[in-house]
């Protein structure tokens, strides 16, 4: 009896640089992510450049 071919799940990393459909933001995603948990935007975008 052969293997049952179940697909493996995407890694976390695969994930992280698949783009969402939903996601209109795309790369600015992460900066946006920051400044909602009270970050200033300004450190926000240096800490992003790093």
């Amino acid at each position: 009896m052969p293997p049952r071919l179940n697909p493996t799940p995407p890694s976390v990393l695969a994930l992280l640089r698949r783009p969402d459909p939903e996601d209109w933001l795309g790369p600015l995603r992460p900066w946006v992510n920051l400044c909602q948990r009270g970050i200033d935007p300004q450190d926000a975008w240096r800490q992003l450049q790093r």
